[in-house]
C-alpha cells in the first residue's frame, strides 16, 4: 500500500466512525463492510 493509499484508508476510516457516532444515522453495512 502507497503512503498516499494509507492517508485516503484513514480519512475514510474517520469518515465511517464519525457517521456511526450520529444518532439515527447508523449504516447497516459500516462496520461489517469496513472489515471484510
Amino acid at each position: 500500500m502507497t503512503r498516499q493509499q494509507q492517508v485516503e484508508a484513514q480519512q475514510l476510516d474517520e469518515a465511517l466512525w464519525k457517521n456511526l457516532e450520529k444518532p439515527g444515522k447508523i449504516d447497516t453495512g459500516g462496520m461489517d463492510g469496513g472489515l471484510s
